[in-house]
């Protein structure tokens, strides 16, 4: 190609000294025009001739101009070819009727794609149609497939090149088959894993209290449980005693699976301490103490020192009254006029050792007395709805604001699950959820 365009530069050259000579004769006959006014016929011969010279020495740089394009597109495919040669995975080149014009070294290696090729394998026409539903009405480019292409027990990626100027496409093809079969072993597995899940959620749910039961014992009452994960650590526990009732709400150590192993035991031992007969919340508070303690062998070195913090009411519907008893979590009680009453738990915890200067079987809870007042609401809660982050500065919600916003839900008389849930999810918008969720409200 340097040699055609050194040739095509050097004969141009002697064009252009070839056309200096008309010039020189035209002046001479200018002056003989003025001088002897010889034959105009023959100046108008020259003219001519003179134009057909630029006219060829024009189309001369057009060709040349052509022929480097050429060129370079040459250069570009045999750099391509020089690739595909060396290309680890498989290249194939196909005209655009699908006829195969070159494949490299990898793609002789798999025996099956040798048949797909030569036309002798089944999936043959499934390829063509594959390759022509892909380029049909295209345009010149690069053309990537989302699903590998199956053929036999192999999995290959495909990649199209077409060039429709040139008349071929280009096929490269990688074998992901062991990536494959490894990705669709852990799909199965995590299918396993999300229906053994929720199994799970279904035995944890089946050992929550009857909503129904709640309603007809309270006068209004709301439960807004959401759990982190598809089990979750967050419990409430409800039983009536003719116009008593005794309401739990409880937070177990973590979430997930572990949470939701606390959570069963919570309520089987908070089933065994109440039995048939109604018991002050303190003394719950001490038996599921003792029993998680007993169980979870959590006296012994290097034991898991899981527990839980909760908030344990006895209702008296008929006189108004709650006792309460509380590990770690409390109540608040929202007054008609927007006042708010606030009732602590005690720091003690309910299962865990986690001192050494006392026996961590016979630990003891405070109980309060409470007269509630008519349109009174009372809220049990878990940790999870305040330490939420979110809100315009992407900070937790904070204790305060949670009251502030049951109060204000109050007095709006917007109590219902549905509008705790919007709040939540307004105030956590496009952040991930911390922690379980646990809110449940009441009034007599």
């Amino acid at each position: 190609m340097n040699r055609i365009f050194s040739f095509m530069l050097r004969f141009i050259f002697f064009i252009l000294s070839i056309l200096n000579f008309p010039y020189v004769f035209l002046a001479k006959n200018n002056l003989q025009i003025h001088s002897e006014i010889n034959d105009i016929s023959q100046l108008e011969t020259d003219i001519h001739k003179q134009d057909f010279i630029i006219s060829f020495v024009v189309f001369l740089f057009f060709l040349m101009f052509a022929l480097w394009v050429l060129g370079k597109k040459n250069r570009k495919l045999r750099k391509m070819a020089t690739f595909a040669e060396n290309d680890p995975n498989v290249v194939l080149e196909l005209d655009l009727d699908f006829k195969l014009k070159y494949c490299n070294e990898a793609a002789m290696k798999h025996e099956n794609l040798v048949e797909l090729m030569y036309e002798r394998h089944p999936s043959r026409k499934k390829f063509e149609y594959l390759l022509n539903s892909t380029i049909k009405n295209k345009k010149t480019g690069k053309y990537i497939f989302d699903e590998p292409f199956v053929l036999d027990s192999t999995y290959f990626s495909l990649n199209l090149y077409v060039n429709k100027e040139m008349k071929f496409l280009r096929a490269y093809m990688s074998d992901i088959t062991e990536k494959t079969l490894l990705q669709e072993k852990i799909t199965r597995q995590r299918d396993s894993i999300i229906d053994s899940l929720n199994y799970a959620k279904y035995i944890q749910r089946s050992l929550l209290p009857d909503v129904k039961k709640m309603e007809n014992y309270f006068g209004e009452n709301l439960i807004y449980s959401m759990p982190k994960d598809i089990v979750g650590g967050d419990f409430y526990w409800f039983k009536t005693f003719g116009e008593k009732a005794i309401l739990i709400a409880a937070d177990c150590t973590g979430h997930g699976v572990p949470g939701g192993f606390i959570t069963m035991l919570g309520s089987l031992l908070i089933e065994t301490s109440t039995g048939d007969t109604i018991k002050s919340p303190e003394i719950i508070l001490s038996d599921l103490n003792r029993g998680l303690v007993t169980l979870l062998k959590q006296d012994e070195e290097d034991s898991i020192q899981d527990g839980m913090d909760l908030a344990i009411c006895q209702i008296d519907r008929e006189q108004r009254t709650i006792k309460f008893s509380g590990s770690r979590n409390g109540i608040y009680i929202i007054h008609d006029d927007g006042d708010i009453s606030n009732f602590s738990g005690d720091s003690v915890p309910v299962g865990g050792v986690y001192s050494k200067r006392h026996n961590p079987l016979d630990r003891e809870y405070e109980m309060h007395e409470i007269k509630l007042k008519e349109n009174d609401w009372v809220f049990m809660y878990s940790d999870g709805f305040y330490d939420q982050f979110g809100g315009p500065k992407n900070k937790s919600m904070g204790s305060s604001r949670f009251k502030n916003y049951l109060k204000e839900a109050v007095l709006s008389k917007k109590t219902s699950s549905h509008d705790m849930n919007q709040f939540f999810n307004e105030w956590k918008g496009a952040h991930e959820q911390i922690d379980d969720v646990l809110v449940i409200g009441f009034k007599l």
